[in-house]
C-alpha cells in the first residue's frame, strides 16, 4: 500500500479514538517483539560461535579443515559473520520500515514480519542453549509464525479478502497454539503432536499462499498484481536458491564423502545459494508495500527471475552432469571428481545459449506473461464513467485508471479552450510536472486527427493522447491526456497506446454528454424562469387590471345614473386616473419583456441613481428627496433594467404615501463585498404580516412594481428585502434594501 495512506486521525486531540488505541497497541507490540528478537539474537551469537567451534573440533571436520588450511575458529567465524549479516539485514530493514512509516499500521505489521522472519533464515536461533534463552527463542519463533501467516493472508493491502480469510487464519493459528499449549501441559512432546504441529504450521503457510493466488486473480487490480510480483521475485529467488543448495548437497554426498567437500558445501554453496538469495526477500517486500508505484516491475521480474532460473538450471546441470559422469561406464569412472566437474561444466557452457532461450521462453509463457486484458479494462472503465457528468470527477477517474495501468512520472488531464489554451482538470505527479499550457498548430492538428504526439519540455518527453468526443462518426478534440516518462525508462507499446486512446475517447465522449446535460439543464431552468415570469405577469396584470377596470365601470355607471352635476368632473378624473394606472401596468410589463435575454455589463451605479432621481423629480414635484452616495464611481453588473428596478421602488415609496410632506431617503453604500441601496419613505409603512408575503406572487401583497424589481434583482445575482424605516415601528415608513454584487470585487 502507498506510504502516504496512513489512517486519518481525528482533529480533536482531546478525544482518544478506537483507531488511536489500536495503533498504540500495534506500536507497543512492535517494541516488545523487537526488543526480544534483537536481544535474543545478540545473546545467541556467542553460544552459536561456541557450538560451531565444538562441532568443528570433531575429528572428521577438523581433518577436513586442515586439508584446506582452515582452523575451527576461522570456520566458525565465517559462518557466524554470514548468518549475522543475513539476519541483521532483515532486522535493519524492519527497523527502517518502522522508523519511516510508524503511522501506517499495515507497514508496522510488515516490519514485524520481517523482524521475526529474518531469525528463521539462519541456524543461530536453533542452537542448543540453556534456559532462559530457549524460552525466548521459542516465543520469538511463535510470534514469527503468527506474523508470517497474517502477512500471507492480508498481503498486499492489509485487508483480509475474501472475508473468510481471517477465519481460516484464526483457525489455523488457534490449532497451532492449542497443540503447543497441550504439549506444555503434558510436559512432553509426543510424536503425534509434533507431527500435527509441523503439519499445522506448514499448512497455514500453504493455505496463505493459496489465498494469495485466489486474491491475485479474483480481487487484485494492476497495482496489486504489481505488488505481488515484487513478493514473487523475492520468493522465487529464495526457492531457486533452496533448490540449488539441496542439489549441491546431494551432489557432494553422492560424488564424494570427504570432509573437504562438506566444508566447501557449507562455506561456499550455502553462502551463494542461501545467504545471498535471502537478502532479496526484505528488499522485495519493502518495495512491494512502499514504493511499488515508482517501479515498472515487468522487466525487473522478467529479467531477475529468468536469470535466477538460468543459474539454477546451469548449476544443476554441472553437478548433475558430474554425477552422471562418475556413475557411467567403468572406463569413464577412472576420471576423478575435479575432472568430471570440469567436463560437465564445459558441456553446460556449450549448451548455455540454448538453455538461456529455453528458460527465457518458459518464464515468459508461464509465470511472467502479462495477463492484463485491456479490452476488459476499457469495458469496465466505460461502465464506471457511464453516469458521471461532473467534469472534475471524470478527470479524477481517468487519472486513477491510467495510474493503475502504467507507472509513469506524471499524469495530467487538460481541457482545450480558446486560442489552444490548456486548462488543468486533474493531475498526478510522481517525479515531473507539465508546465506548458498551449499547443503549437502542428501538434494540435495531429491530435485533432486522433493521433498521439510527443512533446519535449526541459528535455523531458511527454506523450500527449487526444481526448476526443465522438458523435455520429465525427470527432472533436476537447482535451489531452498527458503522460510523463515511465519510471523504468520503457516506452509505450502500440497496444498500450491504443488502450490510452480508447480510455481518453471514452472520457471525451462523456465530457460532450456532460456539456449537453448542463446546457439542457440550464435551458430548462431559463425556460421555467421565463414561464414563471410570464405566468406571474399574466396573473398580476389580470388581477390589477381587473380592479382598475372595475373602477372605470363603476364611475361610468354613476355618470349614467346621475344627472350632470358638479360631481361629473370628479368622476371623470377618477376614470382618467384608473386608465392611466392600467397604462402604467402595461408599460411595466412591456419594459421587462426581454430582460432575461439582455446581457449584463459593468454599469456606473451613481449615474443610474442620478437618472432615477431626475425622473422622480419630473413626475412628482412635491417630493423631498435626500441622497447619500458613499461609494461614487462604483460599478455593478447590470443592464438597462436597473433603472426600472430603482424607479419601481421609488414610485412604490411615493404612490402609497399620503403623509405631508412626502419624503424619500436614498442611501448607497458597501456591504458584504457588494453594494447596498436603501430606499426609505415616511409613508404608512408595511405591517409585519404583509412583509412576509410582500415578494410572494401567490399572496399578492406587493404590486407589479415590487415583483418586477425582485425579478430584475435576481437576474443580477442580488437580493431584495423590506424592513421598517424606524426599527420596531412599521407605521413610520418602510425601507427597501437592495444588495448587488460589486463588479470590481468579482473581477
Amino acid at each position: 500500500m502507498p506510504a502516504d495512506s496512513s489512517p486519518v486521525r481525528s482533529t480533536d486531540s482531546s478525544a482518544l479514538t478506537l483507531d488511536d488505541m489500536r495503533h498504540a497497541a500495534i506500536v507497543l507490540v512492535w517494541m516488545v517483539v523487537a526488543f526480544f528478537a534483537i536481544a535474543s539474537f545478540a545473546l545467541m551469537i556467542p553460544h552459536f560461535f561456541d557450538w560451531l567451534q565444538a562441532v568443528a573440533h570433531v575429528t572428521d571436520t577438523a581433518e577436513a579443515l586442515m586439508e584446506i588450511g582452515l582452523t575451527p575458529e576461522i570456520y566458525a567465524t565465517v559462518i557466524v559473520v554470514r548468518d549475522t549479516i543475513v539476519t541483521g539485514f532483515f532486522m535493519v530493514t524492519a527497523l527502517g520500515l518502522f522508523y519511516r512509516h510508524s503511522s501506517d499500521q499495515w507497514i508496522v505489521s510488515v516490519s514485524l514480519t520481517l523482524l521475526t522472519l529474518g531469525l528463521g533464515f539462519t541456524r543461530v536461533m536453533s542452537t542448543p542453549v540453556l534456559q532462559p534463552l530457549d524460552s525466548i527463542t521459542a516465543l520469538v519463533a511463535n510470534l514469527g509464525h503468527l506474523f508470517l501467516v497474517v502477512f500471507l493472508f492480508a498481503f498486499p493491502d492489509g485487508r483480509f479478502r475474501p472475508r473468510s480469510a481471517w477465519m481460516m487464519a484464526t483457525l489455523l493459528l488457534a490449532v497451532n497454539y492449542g497443540i503447543q499449549t497441550l504439549m506444555i501441559l503434558l510436559e512432553s512432546e509426543p510424536a503425534i503432536l509434533m507431527q500435527m504441529l509441523a503439519g499445522t504450521q506448514f499448512g497455514a503457510i500453504a493455505v496463505g499462499i493459496l489465498v494469495q493466488m485466489y486474491r491475485y486473480f479474483k480481487y487484485h487490480g494492476p497495482v496489486e498484481r504489481q505488488q505481488t510480483k515484487w513478493l514473487i521475485l523475492g520468493a522465487a529467488t529464495l526457492v531457486m536458491g533452496f533448490v540449488a543448495i539441496n542439489a549441491a548437497g546431494i551432489m557432494t554426498e553422492a560424488v564424494t564423502g570427504s570432509g573437504a567437500a562438506s566444508v566447501y558445501y557449507t562455506l561456499i554453496f550455502q553462502t551463494a545459494f542461501t545467504a545471498l538469495p535471502a537478502l532479496v526477500v526484505p528488499i522485495s517486500i519493502s518495495f512491494s508495500v512502499i514504493q511499488y508505484r515508482l517501479w515498472d516491475l515487468r522487466r525487473v521480474v522478467y529479467s531477475g527471475s529468468t536469470y535466477v532460473l538460468l543459474v539454477a538450471v546451469f548449476m544443476g546441470g554441472i553437478f548433475g552432469g558430474a554425477i552422471l559422469i562418475q556413475g557411467a561406464a567403468p572406463v569413464v569412472t577412472a576420471i576423478n571428481v575435479p575432472a568430471s566437474v570440469v567436463v560437465s561444466g564445459l558441456l553446460m557452457v556449450l549448451a548455455a545459449p540454448v538453455l538461456y532461450q529455453f528458460v527465457r521462453t518458459v518464464a515468459h509463457r508461464t509465470l511472467l506473461r502479462e495477463r492484463l486484458d485491456y479490452r476488459r479494462v476499457e469495458n469496465e472503465f466505460s461502465r464506471e464513467i457511464g453516469t458521471i457528468i461532473d467534469l472534475n470527477e471524470l478527470g479524477k477517474r481517468l487519472v486513477r485508471r491510467v495510474a493503475n495501468l502504467f507507472v509513469v512520472s506524471y499524469i495530467g488531464v487538460h481541457l482545450l479552450k480558446e486560442e489552444n489554451r490548456l486548462v488543468l482538470l486533474e493531475e498526478k505527479s510522481l517525479r515531473y510536472r507539465m508546465r506548458f499550457r498551449t499547443l503549437d498548430a502542428n501538434t494540435l492538428a495531429n491530435l485533432g486527427e486522433g493521433k498521439d504526439s510527443t512533446v519535449f519540455e526541459s528535455g523531458i518527453g511527454y506523450l500527449l493522447v487526444p481526448i476526443m468526443s465522438v458523435k455520429d462518426r465525427e470527432s472533436d478534440l476537447v482535451g489531452i491526456l498527458t503522460l510523463g516518462p515511465r519510471i523504468s525508462g520503457q516506452g509505450f507499446s502500440t497496444g498500450e497506446r491504443e488502450t490510452l486512446l480508447s480510455l481518453a475517447t471514452q472520457v471525451g465522449t462523456a465530457i460532450r454528454v456532460a456539456d449537453l446535460v448542463v446546457a439542457i439543464t440550464e435551458a430548462e431552468r431559463e425556460i421555467k424562469a421565463a414561464a414563471d415570469t410570464a405566468t406571474l405577469y399574466l396573473d398580476l396584470l389580470t388581477h390589477d387590471t381587473r380592479n382598475q377596470l372595475q373602477a372605470i365601470l363603476l364611475a361610468a355607471e354613476a355618470i349614467q345614473q346621475e344627472n350632470p352635476s358638479s360631481q361629473t368632473e370628479a368622476l371623470l378624473n377618477s376614470i382618467v386616473d384608473a386608465v392611466r394606472a392600467c397604462e402604467s401596468l402595461i408599460s411595466k410589463a412591456q419594459v421587462t419583456e426581454t430582460f432575461l435575454s439582455t446581457e449584463l455589463t459593468a454599469l456606473p451605479l451613481d449615474q443610474v441613481v442620478e437618472e432615477a432621481m431626475r425622473r422622480l423629480g419630473e413626475t412628482y414635484a412635491d417630493i423631498e428627496v435626500e441622497v447619500e452616495n458613499h461609494i461614487p464611481g462604483t460599478r455593478v453588473y447590470a443592464d438597462r433594467h436597473l433603472l426600472h428596478m430603482l424607479m419601481n421602488l421609488l414610485e412604490n415609496a411615493v404612490v402609497h404615501n399620503k403623509t405631508q410632506p412626502r419624503k424619500v431617503w436614498v442611501f448607497v453604500g458597501r456591504s458584504d463585498e457588494g453594494v447596498t441601496i436603501r430606499i426609505a419613505d415616511n409613508g404608512p409603512g408595511i405591517s409585519d404580516g404583509k412583509k412576509e408575503g410582500l415578494f410572494d406572487p401567490d399572496r399578492r401583497f406587493g404590486g407589479v412594481g415590487v415583483h418586477q424589481a425582485q425579478r430584475i434583482c435576481q437576474k443580477y445575482g442580488g437580493r431584495i428585502s423590506v424592513v421598517d424605516r424606524v426599527p420596531g415601528q412599521p407605521s413610520h415608513g418602510a425601507e427597501f434594501q437592495v444588495w448587488l454584487p460589486d463588479a470590481e470585487a468579482e473581477a
